[in-house]
């Protein structure tokens, strides 16, 4: 898939910024990987730096007012947004590591074979991935390097 060209709308005042990695807006124009991110989290990584499931958005009027709604919600939820056709962006309070793990995400299913059976992690499976002592150490070295 051809490298996308860099989103250009205005994210300003959203609370949101394009990925600076052009190759992860690659997501975005992939609707199979749309679906698959969307569905849920199917790794510890992808589920604790870029949420339980990505939110897609169309390209319309409202974009930036539905990125500012969902800045809202608390990390990890609604840390990485696909805006579908265009790119994906990424909460500007979002963890350290979040770009990198939207790279990884973009990578690991660009060799996914087609048709994959993806195991996706359950609500009680999230809630103690993202409740775990050593998650919330984690979290708390994040917020002071930040």
């Amino acid at each position: 898939m051809p490298v996308p060209k860099a989103p250009q709308l205005a994210l300003k005042g959203s609370g949101f910024s394009w990925a600076k990695d052009p190759i992860s807006h690659q997501i975005a124009h992939d609707e199979t990987w749309i679906n698959i991110l969307s569905k849920g989290s199917f790794t510890p990584d992808i589920l604790v730096f870029l949420g339980p499931a990505l939110p897609v958005l169309e390209l319309q009027d409202t974009v930036l007012e539905d990125l500012a709604q969902l800045a809202k919600s608390p990390l990890p939820f609604n840390c990485a947004v696909i805006v579908r056709g265009v790119g994906v962006a990424l909460r500007d309070d979002a963890y350290v590591g979040s770009e990198a793990l939207l790279r990884c995400a973009r990578d690991v299913l660009s060799v996914l074979p087609e048709n994959s059976d993806i195991a996706y992690f359950s609500e009680k499976e999230q809630f103690e991935l993202l409740n775990w002592d050593s998650e919330k150490y984690r979290q708390a070295l994040n917020e002071q390097s930040a």
